[in-house]
């Protein structure tokens, strides 16, 4: 029995540490956007349904013909690995030849990848739990294996909560594998001895009394009937809506502040968490505790998608981490109040990890394909509170139709008037947008107030039906207006990388109106309709940010007209509306690397902007991710002998954590003329402070820096920070000297980051600009 518990155990940790580990180490290939997470779990969660597939299909065979099977699979899952150890070196960790190609379909070639490096030992592992609960239920009868489901789950919890803590940190990403397979190893010793267990158990019994008592069992024990179809959407729909809330609190937290495994750690572990909880015992999800939380969480939700904590990140993290936990309790805890007998376990298993396959697919797939916006969270919360209704309304003794007052349906009612409560403290003349606020109100005296329970149970079931169906229609319409107001009034697009809106500027103010590109609620640029000012390098990049008086100095110093040519050579990561060719001038030289073709498209268009085509620089755009091609021209002997090369990329507001490391800057200074060449790093940012990350990188080159701060202007420009580096202390000098915000920071060696290195918690201050 220890062995069964101990080998569920480490194979659910390995299972879950193994999704850390590689996708962090092919996160880069992709430019770092939080859809790759998010794709890599819709890999997983296929993987997973695969694994329980099989062991749906090999329950129906005899023990000892499942027994050599998944022994077999063990022995080659090893070989597996051996091999791509000899081959790439390291288990897991691919070589360079599997980089990616910039043209390719993102999504195919991440699950190419998957599948090459972790596909067939990750569907061995996920066939892990329903097989040895088979088993454990043959071999001990009188015990529930639900409590192994439970053990699998806090395994798994465990694993992803002491990565980010215990092992991202201190070893590095080929170290972590290698020590991964050993464990894999040990695992696949532990099962395999289950296997000979329970093919042993299952051989016929030699005392006679043992025989005829196991004779007079199975006769006295009647045959639990197929769960009907009902039942199966039900288990279905509650998984893939768990699953969905799941993704798209990864999306909300990481679009703005990093795709690093500490975000990808805190919605899965809440995930797992609720899994355990549900599961380990039938008392820890009650309905009179969780039923009013996940109402008031629901009315929290409402509270931050209407902008409310925008530039509070314990705030935010703290909401959403808070509506996770109480969504998937219920729609866990719901999963578990439904499960069937231990006969149907393997089907249960399947229908519920097709949930979450269904609930991956429709945020990696379904939702960047047909949304122009990241609405997949609140189209899954909202399916939440559909299936929270439903189970209530299928169970004629749950409080929806017993208790007086209902004050769950009163806190869903009230998180629909909330947004319209922040409006009408602003502007009392927003009559339409009131009507909800004032429905929602009297549907809450409604049920407050209460209806003696009607003799006739046909009318209270209608009255019941109909209570929640208005609870559902004024969610609805408030989640829909919640939508639209992160659309732009120009244009809305969204693919694999971003969500990107067209939207006015200073509509209010005559003179300044200006079409701006916004990803989520981060201004990406600005461009002026007024023709005068049309080509004034505007936002992040005016005369006296770091960036404006670097080329300023370029263009305009007679000290560095001696060191530099007239024409220069411009390297931009990351192209925005192309604000930066605004300095471009004939004869320059500006390349652009830019990985998302929408923005390249954008910023193209001449109907709003206009940098790009009015730019008497010659022009280049490399599509794909701008370290990979940086690294692909080295490889080709190609350095761009750049006079300034511009790191520039965010995702939302986050910074792609590859483009700050050691390995990167070591690229980009290759690419840099020798020895006037600088590097200025863009690290405006509303909740880290990541400049001392640059400065700690440069210092470990030996390379002198500034911090470069400039303030908001109110029409021009926007806050910002920049980071410049040089090989040339005379120029870093003389940009100290000539900025009104400058600081040589002194940073300790521990802020330094590497490709198998970062640390968010080190960058977690309020920084002196916001975007």
């Amino acid at each position: 029995m220890q062995i069964y518990i101990l080998t569920v155990f480490l194979g659910a940790l390995l299972l879950f540490q193994v999704e850390l580990i590689i996708g962090k180490y092919i996160l880069p290939w992709f430019g770092g956007a939080s859809a790759i997470w998010i794709t890599c779990m819709l890999f997983f969660q296929a993987a997973l349904l695969a694994g329980y597939a099989y062991g749906h299909v090999l329950d129906r065979a005899g023990a000892r013909a499942q027994s050599r099977l998944h022994r077999i699979l063990l022995f080659v899952s090893v070989l597996v690995l051996m091999a791509q150890a000899m081959v790439w070196h390291s288990p897991l960790t691919l070589d360079s030849r599997w980089k990616p190609d910039a043209q390719g379909n993102p999504v195919l070639q991440i699950f190419i990848l998957l599948i090459v490096s972790v596909g067939f030992p990750y569907f061995v592992l996920a066939s892990t739990a329903p097989l040895l609960q088979t088993w454990w239920r043959r071999m001990y009868p009188g015990r529930s294996p639900y409590r192994l489901y439970a053990v699998s789950n806090f395994g798994s919890f465990l694993g992803l909560v002491s990565y980010p803590f215990l092992v991202e940190p201190f070893l590095t990403l080929k170290t972590q594998a290698r020590i991964w397979t050993c464990a894999y190893v040990a695992f696949a010793l532990g099962c395999a001895y289950c296997a000979l267990k329970a093919a042993a158990a299952s051989e016929p019994k030699t005392d006679s009394a043992e025989a005829d008592r196991a004779s007079i069992d199975a006769q006295t024990v009647p045959l639990a009937a197929p769960p009907p179809t009902g039942l199966l959407i039900l288990w279905l729909g509650l998984a893939a809506c768990a699953s969905a809330l799941f993704l798209g609190t990864t999306n909300q937290l990481c679009k703005n502040v990093a795709a690093v495994p500490l975000l990808w750690v805190l919605p899965l572990a809440i995930y797992l968490l609720t899994f355990t909880l549900c599961f380990e015992s039938d008392h820890r999800y009650s309905r009179t505790w969780f039923h009013p939380a996940f109402a008031l969480a629901v009315l929290l939700a409402v509270f931050v998608l209407s902008t409310g904590a925008r530039t509070n990140l314990f705030g935010q993290v703290g909401i959403y981490a808070f509506v996770l936990f109480a969504g998937c309790m219920v729609c866990h805890g719901e999963l578990a109040r439904l499960k069937p007998d231990p006969r149907h376990l393997t089907l249960f298993y399947l229908v519920v990890a097709a949930g979450g396959v269904v609930g991956g697919l429709f945020v990696g797939l379904f939702a960047p394909a047909f949304f122009v916006g990241y609405w997949e969270y609140h189209v899954s919360l909202w399916f939440a509170v559909l299936l929270f209704l439903v189970t209530l309304y299928r169970d004629r003794t749950s409080w929806l139709y017993s208790t007086r007052v209902k004050a769950p349906l009163v806190l869903l009612a009230a998180a629909a008037l909330l947004p319209e409560c922040m409006a009408l403290a602003v502007s009392f003349k927003k009559f339409l947008s009131a009507l909800p606020f004032v429905g929602a109100i009297l549907l809450g005296i409604y049920l407050v107030q209460g209806k003696r329970r009607d003799e006739n149970e046909r009318n209270n079931k209608i009255v019941t039906l109909v209570s929640c169906a208005i609870v559902l229609l004024i969610l609805g319409v408030q989640f829909t207006m919640l939508g639209s107001a992160s659309l732009g009034k120009f244009t809305s697009v969204r693919d694999f990388y971003s969500a990107l809106t067209v939207d006015m500027q200073n509509a209010s103010d005559p003179g300044w109106e200006a079409y701006s590109l916004r990803h989520g609620e981060i201004v990406h640029g600005f461009e002026f309709l007024d023709a005068s000012k049309r080509h004034i390098p505007d936002s992040y990049y005016t005369a006296d940010s770091g960036l404006g008086l670097l080329l300023s100095q370029h263009l305009d110093s007679p000290e560095a007209a001696a060191k530099a040519p007239v024409n220069l050579r411009l390297g931009l990561v990351g192209l925005g509306i192309g604000s930066i060719a605004a300095y471009g001038k004939a004869g320059d030289f500006i390349r652009y690397y830019e990985i998302d073709p929408q923005v390249v498209r954008l910023a193209s268009d001449t109907r709003y902007f206009h940098y790009l085509s009015d730019c008497p620089a010659h022009l280049d755009i490399v599509l794909g991710d701008a370290r990979l091609s940086l690294e692909r021209e080295l490889q080709q002997g190609a350095p761009q002998n750049f006079d300034i090369l511009v790191i520039d990329a965010f995702n939302g507001d986050a910074i792609p954590v590859h483009l700050l490391t050691q390995e990167a800057i070591r690229v980009y200074l290759q690419h840099l003329k020798n020895p006037t060449g600088v590097l200025a790093v863009h690290v405006t940012n509303t909740f880290l402070d990541l400049r001392p990350v640059v400065v700690a990188a440069a210092e470990h080159l030996g390379l002198p820096s500034v911090a470069v701060h400039a303030d908001i202007d109110g029409h021009i420009s926007y806050a910002s920070d920049w980071v410049l580096v040089s090989r040339d202390r005379a120029i870093i000098d003389s940009l100290a000297a000539r900025a009104k915000h400058a600081v040589k920071l002194d940073v300790p060696e521990k802020r330094r980051w590497t490709d198998d290195y970062s640390n968010l918690f080190q960058a977690l201050t309020t920084p002196s600009a916001t975007r």
